[in-house]
């Protein structure tokens, strides 16, 4: 699995680079000239822990069908681990992605001092964007296994929008149900969220591997 791991991040690791390089300098650039407020820190929030993993995403399964697929399927494992460390290989690109936000966060904070209303409101934000992310992997990769013609960046798109949609849809319906809801409830909110964003990810993941294993390459 390491190895396999290992080899993903080969792949990836061109676009991965200049990404990072832009989220150092736009975190940076943030700390600098933002003054601690709140949309700077929310749009760095998106762009590590939802943009990060989608340009992941369509890096891991672009053209895999191609050289590349025929190289790993040549290796001595089981289409069941090639399936596990792709979605491995997301997980640790959205922890990534979270750690870099929580650094910029609390450094933005020491400096500038705490810039919204609430703490239960950057906790929302991070169960928000990190379920955003899993959910965008959940659907996009069974179905990036189950096309035959290498429309990667549409389906990653498509998976996105489906994943704020959803997002967008629990918050309202949780606005719907609770009028005025107390820090306690946000944070049940938010940590079921983020349980049921792991458990949709871990579902697909088996689906995927299903999926794969019954594929002739």
């Amino acid at each position: 699995m390491p190895g396999l791991i290992r080899n993903h991040y080969y792949k990836i690791v061109s676009n991965l680079k200049i990404l990072l390089i832009f989220i150092f300098l736009t975190g940076v650039s943030i700390l600098i000239f933002s003054g601690g407020e709140e949309m700077p820190l929310f749009a760095f929030l998106c762009l590590s822990v939802i943009g990060f993993p989608f340009i992941s995403s369509i890096g891991l399964r672009r053209n895999n069908n191609g050289k590349w697929n025929q190289y790993i399927l040549s290796l001595p494992v089981k289409r069941c681990e090639i399936v596990k460390s792709v979605f491995a290989t997301q997980a640790i690109t959205i922890l990534i992605g979270s750690m870099l936000s929580v650094i910029l966060f609390l450094t933005s904070f020491l400096i500038h001092g705490f810039a919204f209303y609430r703490y239960i409101d950057v906790v929302l934000l991070f169960s928000t964007a990190i379920g955003i992310s899993l959910i965008m992997n959940a659907i996009f990769l069974p179905i990036s296994y189950l096309d035959s013609n290498d429309r990667t960046e549409a389906m990653s798109i498509i998976s996105l929008i489906i994943s704020v949609a959803i997002m967008l849809g629990l918050i309202a319906v949780i606005n719907i149900l609770i009028e005025k809801p107390t820090d306690m409830q946000l944070m049940i909110f938010a940590t079921g969220n983020l349980v049921l964003s792991i458990a949709v990810f871990l579902i697909s993941c088996s689906l995927t591997v299903s999926i794969y294993s019954k594929q002739d390459c």
